[in-house]
């Protein structure tokens, strides 16, 4: 589960928080997250990261998708910068990415601007792609903010979504329909950004919620996404980007930390989780994920469950219940009250400890071997570990 998550960083934004990438460095290092998004490299404007900047992440063993300029869009220049970078750090590009949000950034392409034009320049993104020696083994992410691929419409590896659950809803209902989308569309699914702000907001059509709540929703998107087999989810985003003490830019405030590089409560939770999953086996290259027989048909109605195995052999069960966290007429957080849930674990597995990511890295209940056991199943995912 731990590579199926990355996380979106503004390198080329060289007048906030981005300014420093010494404290990206440290900062992904405590969320143990290596898979990082990010504008290509455009060193030709002034004020861009020059193109060390990503050469010397990647020697720190930062992998990145590169998301396309659409600006003035030219297959070329976006290549040849590429090129020099797989080249220097061989491997550390993960993929390249279409262009961001064309119906708000619209795309321009061979004198023209608009959803045609940014889909004829995604085309031949794809080709140049395909046709260059150095990069063309590199999965293609298709451009954000128009339809989805027509049926032999061959524009990218993987279809792309954006998912901003509204209101401060639980994430689940997104990310299902996107899946679902991705399955009609018979193509893998990738989620380019998703993300909560943490400024708290009431009313319609807004996404801001309270530190704590923006750690649920991100790690309810995360375990939703993998249970759904989406490729990889990047988290909007690492820092804040300016500093706001107003309160007035909700735009400022997605960071998994603040404008002053210090941990939110969702950069704490996803340091647990990756911390809890971590596994350093040298036996992971050859592992065959294992099993849990445990029917989550049969949990209380909004209990979802999801079985994640290590190289070691140990198994976790992550439970958690879908429902509300946020107050939207309020603004304010809820809590509800934790589900009780019944267990009988097969095969002679037994249980060995309980973890709460949104609390701690270490056990919050251990057991002694037990078979059978209750468990009170809270608002955010819970791993149950188990071994035979």
């Amino acid at each position: 589960m731990r590579t199926s998550i990355g996380v979106v960083t503004h390198f080329n934004y060289t007048d906030g928080t981005y300014a420093r990438p010494d404290e990206a460095v440290r900062a992904l290092a405590y969320l143990g997250i290596s898979h990082l998004r990010d504008q290509s490299p455009t060193p030709w404007i002034r004020g861009s990261a020059p193109l060390q900047t990503y050469a010397d992440l990647m020697k720190h063993g930062y992998r990145f998708n590169f998301l396309a300029l659409g600006d003035k869009f030219d297959p070329s220049a976006t290549t040849v910068q590429l090129t020099k970078l797989e080249e220097a750090c061989p491997g550390m590009i993960d993929a390249i990415e279409g262009f961001n949000e064309v119906d708000h950034a619209p795309v321009s392409y061979q004198g023209k601007t608009g959803p045609d034009a940014a889909i004829k320049a995604q085309t031949a993104l794809y080709a140049a792609i395909r046709a260059d020696p150095v990069l063309g083994h590199l999965p293609v992410y298709d451009l954000t903010g128009a339809d989805w691929p027509k049926p032999g419409e061959k524009r990218a590896d993987f279809v792309n979504a954006h998912l901003y659950p509204q209101n401060g809803s639980p994430p689940a209902d997104w990310f299902n329909d996107a899946a679902d989308r991705a399955l009609k569309q018979e193509s893998p699914l990738v989620v380019s950004e998703f993300g909560y702000a943490s400024l708290p907001e009431s009313g319609w059509l807004v996404i801001g919620v309270d530190q704590r709540s923006q750690a649920k929703g991100l790690l309810l998107g995360l375990f939703q996404a993998f249970s759904r087999n989406i490729e990889r989810t990047y988290i909007y985003e690492l820092f804040d980007e300016k500093p706001d003490p107003a309160l007035k830019e909700r735009e400022f405030h997605f960071g998994l930390f603040d404008a002053n590089y210090r941990q939110k409560a969702a950069a704490k939770a996803i340091h647990n989780l990756t911390t809890i999953l971590g596994d350093s086996s040298a036996t992971n290259r050859t592992f065959q994920p294992g099993s849990i027989d445990v029917n989550v048909d049969a949990f209380p109605q909004g209990i979802r469950g999801l079985v994640i195995a290590k190289a070691d052999g140990t198994l976790f069960l992550a439970m958690w219940n879908n429902t509300a966290f946020w107050n939207r007429p309020t603004g304010t957080p809820l809590e509800s009250a934790p589900v009780s849930v019944t267990l009988a674990l097969p095969d002679g597995l037994k249980a060995r400890a309980l973890f709460d990511p949104l609390e701690s890295a270490e056990a919050v209940r251990a057991f002694t071997g037990e078979s059978s056991l209750t468990l009170d199943v809270p608002d955010h995912p819970v791993l149950l570990q188990v071994r035979r």
